[in-house]
């Protein structure tokens, strides 16, 4: 697989933890990506409008659409209301990402795909990487061992 992804953010440190979260999923699927300023990107992380968060506009730092949803267009976006670290802004790119690949929730607090931001969701878990594993090729050799955040300062 190869992406195609557009940066159209105006937060450069945001940018920099995106590309890094991108890099990480290219170490777990077989997947290559690419800066792609067109309108032909798979992936496009922009600035979120106020309005993409009424529900609680304080409280949710990023959306992504999940792929198998109508009118899907490939958007991650992050809350311009909320303030987050270096740290939140890799970890919930990684997340945000793991949706666009059509990874759900996951129950288990110590999976990256925990519903909640959790100091202590470090990991693909077993079922997050069987999951990828029967929508996409892998890099890792075992869906049995979780797959670890690489660590960000």
């Amino acid at each position: 697989m190869n992406l195609g992804v557009r940066l159209g953010t105006t937060n450069a440190v945001l940018a920099e933890q995106f590309k890094l979260a991108m890099n990480f999923w290219q170490r777990v699927l077989d997947l290559d990506w690419h800066i792609d300023n067109t309108d032909n990107c798979a992936i496009q992380l922009v600035d979120g409008e106020r309005s993409l968060f009424n529900a609680a506009p304080d409280t949710i730092v990023a959306r992504a659409q999940f792929p198998d949803r109508s009118g899907f267009e490939g958007w991650i976006v992050f809350n311009p209301a909320v303030t987050l670290s270096r740290v939140e802004l890799y970890r919930i790119s990684v997340h945000e990402i793991g949706h666009m690949l059509g990874l759900p929730h996951n129950t288990n607090t110590a999976s990256l795909m925990y519903g909640l931001d959790l100091e202590d969701s470090e990991d693909l878990d077993s079922s997050d990487l069987a999951l990828l594993a029967s929508r996409h090729k892998m890099r890792i050799d075992s869906v049995q061992e979780p797959v670890k955040l690489t660590k960000v300062r």
